[in-house]
């Protein structure tokens, strides 16, 4: 109790400071599964979150039930560059990925930019949907299943 106790100590600084990269998105919406922020585009933005939703409600009905801790925290940057850029930054990412990258708690967000595409935000987001809910999944199933969203 008392090591799980001070684990938690430890990292409440960390998570408390990168909290502060949410000052960096001026614009916000809220949808039944996200929590988008972003800089510009509400238009663009609000079609992506219309798409996200429509998505895990596929999932539920056709796939399997995904549960989750919804809302998923969503970031979309400028473009490529001020995306990696961002993970190295805020989330100490040496190697960033070139389209979008899933957080697992406790940062529990999904960061992308504009133009990475839908693809890549249904193939991030099935991540923490599939290792929640499939346990008993053979170990190749965290990367395919994703790759048919």
């Amino acid at each position: 109790m008392k090591k799980n106790l001070l684990s938690l100590l430890l990292l409440l600084p960390s998570i408390t400071m990168a909290q502060e990269y949410l000052k960096q998105f001026p614009l916000h919406q809220q949808t039944q599964y996200f929590d988008f922020h972003f800089k510009r585009n509400p238009g663009r933005v609000a079609a992506v979150a219309r798409f996200a939703d429509g998505l895990v409600e596929v999932v539920n009905r056709d796939f399997f039930r995904a549960d989750f801790d919804y809302p998923i925290r969503v970031l979309v940057l400028e473009d490529r560059a001020t995306f990696q850029e961002f993970l190295r930054r805020e989330f100490r990412v040496n190697d960033p990925p070139g389209f979008g990258i899933y957080l697992p708690p406790p940062h529990k967000l999904f960061a992308t930019y504009e133009d990475s595409g839908l693809g890549t935000f249904a193939h991030e987001i099935m991540h923490p949907l599939v290792e929640r809910n499939l346990k008993d999944r053979p170990i190749w199933a965290m990367e395919s299943i994703p790759g048919f969203s």
